[in-house]
C-alpha cells in the first residue's frame, strides 16, 4: 500500500455526490473509447491475422502488436469502470440490461432469417437471453459478477484497505499462475466471471482510496505498460516462445490488468468538457456504446460477418490503405449500432420499463 501511496501521491478526501456525477461524463467518454478498443481488438489480431516469427519485426507486425497492446485491455477497463461506481443490482436493471441483449441478438437472428433464410431454432431463441453463446461470453460472466456484486461492495465498503491489497496479491498471483496454465478451467485465461471479481475489487479500492494523479500522468503509465506489453511479444514471437506470447496478451496479465488501471485513473481525473454539445454527445453515445459489442459479436454469425468484412477491407488494399479503410469501417459499425439503440432505448422507457420497480432502497 506505502508503494502505492507513493507512486499515485496523496490521497483526496472523498468526493460527494455532486462531484461523481461531474466525472460521469469522462466516464462515459472512456465507455466509448473502450467500446472503439474492443472493435479494433477483435479486427487486428482475429480478423487480420497475428504477425508471424519471420514478419514480427516488419513495420507491420510491429503496428499490429502495439496497436493489440494498446487495446486489449478493454475488456478490463469496462469492469473497472463497473467496479468504480459499483453496481447496485435491481431487477429492473437487470431487466433493462438483458433487454438490450434480446434486441440485439434476436434482431441479428431476424435478419440472418430474412436475407439469408436461416432457421431460428429454439437455440437461436435462448441465444436472445445469454444462452448458447447469445450476446458473447461476456454476458454471461456479467451476470456472474451482477449477481455477486452485493457481496463485493460490502467487501469493499466495510473491509481495511490494507487487507483489500492482501487479498488481490494473492488473487492476481493465484489467477495469473494458474489461469495460464489452464490447470483451474473457472478462469479460463479471464474470460470468466472470476477474473472479473478481482478487477471489479481493484476498481473499488482505487475509488475507496481516490488517489489524485494527473490525467497526463496516468495515460503515460498506460502508454509505457501497453509499450512494454507489446515489446515483450515482439521479442517471444520471434524467439519461439509462442506459450510466452500467449500469455502476455491476454486478460489475467498483470501488465493488462494494470493498464486498464492507469487508463481508468486518467478518464476519472479528466476535466469535463466545456460544451454543452459535447458533454451531451458523449452522454448520448456511452449510453449506447454495448449496442456496438452485441451488434458485431452478439451471435456467432454476426461475429463472422464482422470478422470476414474487417478480411476482405484490409486484404483488398495496400497495409496503411486497408488500415484506414479498417478504422473508418469500425467507426461505421459504432455509428450503426448507436442509431440502431434508440429505437431499443424508447421501447425500454415507455413500454418495458413500467412493468418493473427498483427494487433498490
Amino acid at each position: 500500500m506505502q508503494i502505492l501511496k507513493h507512486l499515485l501521491g496523496p490521497r483526496w478526501s472523498y468526493q460527494s455526490m455532486s462531484n461523481m456525477r461531474q466525472r460521469q461524463v469522462t466516464i462515459e467518454l472512456l465507455r466509448v473509447v473502450a467500446m472503439m478498443m474492443v472493435l479494433a481488438l477483435h479486427a487486428n489480431f482475429i480478423a487480420i491475422g497475428k504477425p508471424s516469427d519471420s514478419t514480427i519485426f516488419s513495420c507491420q507486425g510491429i503496428t499490429q502488436t502495439i496497436a493489440q497492446s494498446l487495446c486489449i485491455c478493454a475488456v478490463n477497463t469496462f469492469v473497472m469502470i463497473s467496479g468504480w461506481f459499483g453496481i447496485h443490482p435491481s431487477v429492473r436493471g437487470f431487466a433493462n440490461f438483458m433487454w438490450q441483449v434480446c434486441y440485439f441478438v434476436g434482431l441479428s437472428y431476424l435478419a440472418f432469417f430474412i436475407f439469408n433464410g436461416n432457421p431460428i431454432s429454439y437455440k437461436s431463441i435462448l441465444s436472445c437471453i445469454g444462452l448458447y453463446d447469445g450476446g458473447g461470453w461476456f454476458v454471461s460472466a456479467y451476470i456472474g459478477l451482477y449477481i455477486l456484486s452485493p457481496i463485493l461492495n460490502s467487501f469493499i465498503k466495510t473491509a481495511r484497505s490494507k487487507s483489500i491489497m492482501l487479498f488481490l496479491v494473492a488473487f492476481f498471483i493465484f489467477e495469473f499462475l494458474w489461469g495460464n496454465t489452464l490447470s483451474v478451467g473457472f478462469i479460463i485465461g479471464g474470460y470468466s466471471t472470476f477474473s472479473f471479481i478481482g478487477i471489479y475489487i481493484l476498481a473499488g479500492l482505487l475509488r475507496k482510496e481516490n488517489y489524485r494523479i494527473k490525467p497526463k500522468f496516468a495515460v503515460l503509465l498506460y502508454l509505457l505498460t501497453c509499450i512494454l506489453n507489446g515489446v515483450l511479444y515482439i521479442i517471444s514471437v520471434r524467439l519461439g516462445f509462442e506459450a510466452v506470447a500467449s500469455i502476455l496478451l491476454n486478460y489475467i496479465n498483470p501488465l493488462v490488468i494494470a493498464s486498464a488501471a492507469f487508463l481508468l485513473l486518467a478518464f476519472v481525473n479528466m476535466s469535463d468538457p466545456k460544451r454543452l454539445w459535447l458533454r451531451s454527445l458523449i452522454l448520448w453515445l456511452g449510453a449506447s456504446c454495448f449496442a456496438a459489442y452485441l451488434l458485431h459479436v452478439g451471435t456467432s454469425l454476426s461475429c463472422t460477418i464482422y470478422l470476414d468484412s474487417i478480411n476482405l477491407i484490409h486484404s483488398g488494399h495496400s497495409w496503411y490503405c486497408g488500415l484506414v479503410l479498417v478504422f473508418l469501417f469500425i467507426l461505421a459499425v459504432f455509428v450503426f449500432a448507436v442509431l440502431l439503440d434508440q429505437p431499443r432505448k424508447l421501447i425500454w422507457k415507455y413500454v418495458l420499463s413500467p412493468f418493473f420497480i427498483d427494487n433498490r432502497k
